[in-house]
């Protein structure tokens, strides 16, 4: 009988446990950049190994349900990727540019592409 009483504890804290930390919360928060403070509309914010994800919006905000203690990985064109962990239900992602990338930027000049280092005077 005190085995099964044993058995009963280990299970009941088991559960106990599992509930606690595996708490499904929805965050959300705010993609800036670090330098001007400004939003970034349509930074990618994804929940690491899995398939759910969202966009910030035109001020920069987001809404993402992921579990206390999910990895958060932040992209945006033109940043470096950023991975933030979940430990609470704010918050603000400082985005660093990348300017390497920046580099390799081609844009589209009538029916042929240039690139950017390569492009001078303006263009309408």
């Amino acid at each position: 009988m005190k085995d099964f009483i044993r058995l009963c504890h280990i299970v009941l804290f088991s559960i106990f446990t599992t509930t606690v930390f595996a708490q499904t919360i929805e965050g959300f928060g705010k993609v800036i950049d670090k330098e001007t403070n400004s939003p970034l509309p349509g930074a990618t914010i994804i929940v690491k190994d899995t398939s759910t994800g969202v966009t910030s919006d035109f001020d920069g905000n987001f809404k993402i349900k992921s579990l206390l203690g999910d990895i958060l990985v932040v992209s945006y064109i033109g940043y470096n990727s950023i991975e933030v962990v979940v430990v609470e239900s704010e918050m603000i992602i400082l985005m660093e540019p990348n300017l390497d990338q920046l580099e390799e930027v081609t844009i589209s000049v009538g029916y042929f592409d240039v690139s950017k280092k390569d492009l001078s005077g303006s263009i309408s």
